[in-house]
């Protein structure tokens, strides 16, 4: 009885994973996120199978791995929104997005407003 209480609270925690992980994961993302990539470049990197990515993604960031992608490619494009001249095509292309067009679709439906409505109210003032 003492051993199958000890299994069960054994199976219910959550399986760990080191801290440095996670760093790995942010590295990759911030390196790459301007490029195509997947599931299976980041397992590759992580030298895990792209299950064992994507839960150590989930694990450890509470998203999905396209969530993750896009997350730190919407981060991008408002930084550059805000503190750059460059076109709406040029900041999608800069940002891993294929296109201004689906640029402008994800980043409304993420922001809730426009890439052009996010950088007329949050352009920083060029002295």
């Amino acid at each position: 009885m003492l051993i199958a209480s000890c299994l069960a609270l054994q199976i219910r925690k959550p399986p760990h994973v080191p801290s440095s992980r996670r760093e790995m994961i942010e590295a990759f993302l911030e390196t790459n996120c301007v490029r195509d990539i997947g599931l299976a470049d980041l397992a590759e990197t992580l030298s895990l199978t792209p299950p064992r990515a994507s839960e150590a993604v989930r694990n450890l960031f509470g998203l999905t791995f396209c969530a993750l992608l896009r997350k730190k490619r919407l981060e991008k494009a408002m930084l550059l929104l805000s503190n750059s001249s460059f076109t709406m095509d040029s900041v999608a292309r800069r940002c891993g997005f294929r296109d201004a067009a689906y640029f402008h679709r994800v980043f409304r439906k993420n922001t809730g407003i426009t890439p052009v409505r996010f950088r007329l109210e949050n352009k920083v003032n060029e002295a």
